[in-house]
């Protein structure tokens, strides 16, 4: 792999011997990842149909960081049509109400 690395060029890998199938291995781990990560995306979205209306990378970043709730807001806006904010409580720990833009709350 160390010859890999002195040429930025990718142009310069088919003179490296046994450059692509030292790749290959990471390349096919990563494809072995993204089918598993494709999988769990699908069991969430299965488990909480307002997933779907989010892409995969909006997903992961719902999923990872479920506890911040101001960043869940801009993605809980894509998931439910027409909400305008919600009512958190003081200590910023708990949503309490989903507030819609025709003045509709619901709480929790």
């Amino acid at each position: 792999m160390k010859p890999v690395f002195k040429s930025p060029y990718v142009i310069d890998l088919h003179q490296i011997p046994e450059a692509l199938k030292t790749l290959d291995k990471p390349v096919e781990s990563l494809s072995k990842l993204q089918e598993a990560l494709g999988k769990y995306h699908e069991h969430e979205r299965s488990s909480f149909p307002p997933f779907y209306f989010v892409g995969d990378g909006y997903l992961l970043e719902i999923l990872g960081n479920s506890k911040e709730i101001f960043l869940m807001l801009k993605h809980l806006k894509k998931m439910f049509t027409g909400l305008s904010t919600l009512t958190i409580d003081q200590d910023l720990t708990r949503i309490e109400n989903m507030c819609y833009r025709e003045g509709e709350e619901i709480p929790f």
